[in-house]
């Protein structure tokens, strides 16, 4: 029989689709059966077969958050009780986001692969992340295919881009960081150059921030095109509409993006095109975890 390995992905859609490529690969080359535990919270309230075409690859469970899973979590970040209750109740191994972190932050994913091998093969893996943690060697992101639904939709909109399309992501209510350092300004100037480069260059706006989007709109006069009006993360046609957002970044000639934002990652590498992180600082972008 086959070591199981269980993976909650945890974040965002980026983050998911990240965590999810990492595990297959890991799978394959430990030769696992895969179960992805699909959580249901605040962050991304939608069902995994609402995004994503059914697949042989792995098993998928949605799972609804619960006070107790929040309640667990927070208390995880000070105890590790997940260690220990997977431990003595599921005989199973457990890596937890904030080990996976360390590893990533000190450069020894290598280590933690070492160590995944170590485990008893016979026991079932458990791990949970929003940080990429295995090369892609076999699986790349275009491994999770978006839903006939969702591929409907990219495919008639993008008929509305051209060869001089250009892709915008602003990310905003929550994200300190991509606010203090990807700020308006940095992205208008961004635009200005590219129409004095091309005068045919149009843009396809991804935010989650109205008041910019109408700003740019105001600024940038029926050059602009924008999918998404459902901004909210708590329901099936907001999360569904950040991945067309998503996809449709990813059709376009190059992504202007935000720090601190794997949306736009993710969507640079779906589609094969640049992207460019737009920050006042000299601050790096973040490891790509």
């Amino acid at each position: 029989m086959k070591r199981v390995i269980k993976i909650t992905p945890i974040g965002g859609l980026g983050n998911r689709i990240r965590v999810i490529t990492s595990a297959l690969n890991l799978a394959y080359l430990t030769n696992s059966e895969l179960v992805v535990i699909w959580m249901l919270d605040n962050g991304l309230n939608c069902k995994y077969e609402n995004l994503f075409e059914p697949t042989t690859l792995f098993k998928v469970i949605n799972r609804q958050e619960t006070f107790f899973h929040r309640f667990i979590d927070k208390l995880n970040y000070k105890i590790p009780v997940k260690k220990v209750f997977y431990r003595l109740f599921h005989f199973t191994n457990y890596i937890s986001n904030i080990e996976i972190y360390y590893y990533n932050r000190n450069g020894e994913m290598e280590s933690l692969y070492n160590k995944m091998q170590e485990f008893d093969h016979k026991q079932n893996l458990n791990i949970e992340s929003c940080y990429s943690f295995f090369n892609r060697i076999q699986y790349d992101y275009n491994s999770l295919v978006p839903n006939r639904l969702i591929s409907k939709e990219i495919n008639e909109f993008a008929n509305n881009f051209s060869e001089n399309t250009v892709g915008i992501h602003i990310r905003r209510t929550d994200n300190v960081n991509s606010i203090m350092y990807s700020t308006d300004d940095l992205f208008i100037d961004k635009m200005n150059q590219e129409i004095i480069l091309n005068e045919k260059t149009t843009f396809f706006l991804s935010t989650d921030d109205l008041n910019i989007q109408n700003k740019l709109k105001d600024l940038f006069p029926n050059i602009i095109l924008t999918y998404s009006s459902d901004k909210s993360r708590n329901s099936d046609v907001g999360i569904q509409q950040a991945f067309i957002d998503l996809l449709l970044l990813s059709r376009t000639k190059k992504i202007y993006g935000s720090y601190w934002s794997t949306f736009s990652m993710i969507a640079s590498e779906i589609g094969g095109i640049s992207l460019e992180i737009l920050s006042v600082s000299e601050t790096k972008l973040p490891p790509i975890y």
